[in-house]
């Protein structure tokens, strides 16, 4: 799955550098569903250091939407950076689609 999501990001960072049109969001969705931070955290930690190095570089105008089950935030605010907590067990924090329950 990472190798899929490193080869969206050069596209996104190739197209930003020469002008070419792509769409101004990335959606990646389970990225580290296979490698959790229990396994390898160092990986997991260095795959949200590169998104953020290349929102705050050479892809500042596209919009991340990174959907995982492990989160390292930013060390660097300024990119604009936001998170939601989505569980279906707990009120304070409903799922997306409150009649779904699957695997």
């Amino acid at each position: 799955m990472l190798f899929n999501v490193c080869y969206a990001l050069a596209v996104h960072k190739v197209a930003a550098e020469n002008n070419l049109p792509l769409p101004s969001f990335l959606i990646v969705d389970g990225p580290t569903k296979n490698i959790s931070s229990d396994v390898n955290p160092a990986l997991v930690a260095n795959y949200f250091r590169l998104i953020y190095s290349l929102a705050a570089g050479s892809l500042r105008e596209t919009q991340f939407i990174l959907i995982d089950s492990d989160l390292v935030e930013p060390e660097d605010r300024s990119i604009g950076f936001a998170s939601l907590l989505l569980t279906s067990d707990d009120p304070q924090h409903p799922p997306l689609i409150s009649y779904y329950s699957g695997p």
